[in-house]
């Protein structure tokens, strides 16, 4: 498996924007489904997801496909 290299952009919106590195401008993925603000993501390459957590303590798994 290859690693993965996305930016992620997290922020008051309650949305996550993924972004190849090598085009900023564009988000690559958009996703929402938290109620409240959030203020942890982890990047989880050898599974192909990320948790989002946020600030009314909601976990969110998301896989990448």
């Amino acid at each position: 498996m290859t690693d993965l290299y996305i930016l992620q952009k997290k922020g008051l919106d309650r949305i996550i924007r993924l972004f190849n590195p090598y085009v900023p401008n564009k988000p690559i993925a958009i996703v929402k489904g938290h109620l409240t603000p959030i203020f942890f993501i982890n990047l989880c390459n050898e599974e192909n997801r990320f948790i989002t957590i946020s600030c009314d303590k909601t976990i969110n798994v998301n896989f990448l496909k």
